[in-house]
């Protein structure tokens, strides 16, 4: 089932002064983690546009120097029309600009009243390292900027906080979870990634299985895929357990092919361990060195999908 409805489309922007670290939260997202140590300042404004599933995401980010902000601000329509959330970047690491920064979203919720528009707002306090790790002056600040950006939005919009850190993936990745719950439902979620996933490896079934071979999440192209892929896997997994008993054998990944369609069971030995199991047709399916290649490439991008789709409440 495709989901590309004009209701799947949502519009997420990234604002913020420069240089707090918009950008480098997206490279986390799109997990380029080179990215991060190769990013270079932006002059006026960098409009960036990725997909996540069917979402467009937009990031806008903005040069520093006031008058382009003003620019800026003064284009509002062009830039913020129509958002779904609103993602404001502050740095708390760099002290001096905390006046600016609150008087940039002063502005910026004025913009937003002006168009009539009711985005939720998620204030990310970012390079926040240290004050996870307990500084206390830090997150006094933090404190501080939360009850003046109260004041500033007056309950007009829906409004979170989060701290937030590169070096700390997770704190990035979690509210993300919690934003794309908000936006889209979770079995949409779960069935777009998973035939994303089995499209790009040309399998027309695709489940990924906890270590109890419970399904976390599956995708088939027709009904009489799924029987195929159950008997299936359950004889694979149960086989590569028998044969793992041997030290000399190594089972990490098995595939089975018939006349007319091949299966490929493959256990990845991640915390918390899962299986993917796959099924194509024969002709079609790739080699399973060609797609040992494939899925390698492509199941962390599945999984940190899954983490987002599947997050428990």
């Amino acid at each position: 089932m495709a989901v590309s409805t004009p209701e799947a489309e949502k519009k997420i922007i990234f604002t913020g002064l420069d240089n707090s670290g918009k950008t480098s939260i997206v490279a986390t997202l799109e997990a380029e983690r080179l990215i991060k140590a190769s990013i270079k300042p932006t002059t006026f404004v960098e409009r960036k546009e990725f997909k996540f599933l069917d979402y467009v995401i937009m990031i806008h980010d903005l040069g520093g120097q006031k008058k382009y902000l003003i620019k800026y601000l003064k284009q509002a329509d062009k830039f913020f029309d129509k958002t779904d959330v609103c993602i404001y970047v502050v740095d708390i690491q760099d002290i001096s600009r905390f006046s600016e920064t609150l008087d940039f979203m002063k502005d910026l919720v004025a913009q937003f009243i002006e168009l009539r528009i009711s985005p939720k707002l998620y204030v990310f306090f970012h390079k926040a390292e240290n004050v996870l790790n307990g500084d206390l002056q830090g997150a006094k600040n933090i404190e501080m900027l939360q009850e003046r950006i109260i004041e500033t939005v007056d309950n007009r919009f829906p409004l979170d906080f989060e701290n937030t850190t590169i070096y700390d993936t997770y704190t990035i990745t979690s509210t993300f979870s919690a934003i794309f719950q908000d936006l889209y439902p979770r079995d949409l979620l779960v069935q777009k990634s998973m035939q994303d996933f089995a499209e790009q490896v040309n399998a027309v079934a695709a489940v990924v299985y906890d270590r109890h071979m419970l399904t976390i999440a599956d995708y088939y192209a027709e009904p009489k895929d799924k029987d195929i892929a159950q008997f299936c896997s359950t004889y694979m997994q149960s086989f590569q357990v028998t044969v793992n008993r041997f030290p000399a054998v190594k089972a990490g990944r098995l595939k089975f092919e018939a006349e007319n369609f091949a299966a490929v069971f493959v256990e990845n030995r991640s915390d918390p361990k899962t299986y993917l199991f796959l099924l194509g047709r024969v002709g079609a399916f790739p080699s399973i060195e060609a797609l040992d290649t494939e899925v390698a490439a492509l199941l962390p991008e599945l999984f940190a999908r899954l983490r987002i789709a599947l997050k428990s409440e």
